[in-house]
């Protein structure tokens, strides 16, 4: 959680929950990471655990308000399953492109 304050981020596979790429820094002059700097594991072709339950949690959150257009949520990966910590109306937009190095602005204004 939270790129802004140091920490990585790596592009997903939305249908499949599978890391596609290496964790970038919000940072661009930070190379980016092949390993978790922590744990040690390969980023890319890591499974998020639980990827099918973390969508439908989100779109049961969604739901609960359907006046917001776009929230970032903030989702925990447990032992027990995906647990939601929050949804932010003013998350960066930025920040969720640069892990994939590209524009998203198709993505994220359909």
């Amino acid at each position: 959680d939270n790129m802004a304050a140091g920490n990585i981020a790596a592009p997903i596979d939305p249908a499949t929950g599978i890391l596609c790429g290496p964790g970038v820094y919000s940072d661009i002059t930070k190379q980016d990471e092949t390993h978790h700097p922590v744990t040690g594991i390969r980023i890319e072709g890591f499974q998020v655990p639980f990827w099918r339950e973390t969508l439908e949690l989100a779109k049961r959150a969604a739901l609960v308000d359907t006046g917001n257009r776009s929230v970032g949520w903030d989702i925990a990966i447990t032992r027990n399953g995906p647990e939601l910590i929050e949804g932010n109306h003013d998350w960066c937009r930025l920040l969720w492109q640069l892990p994939v190095k590209k524009g998203l602005k198709k993505e994220l204004f359909v």
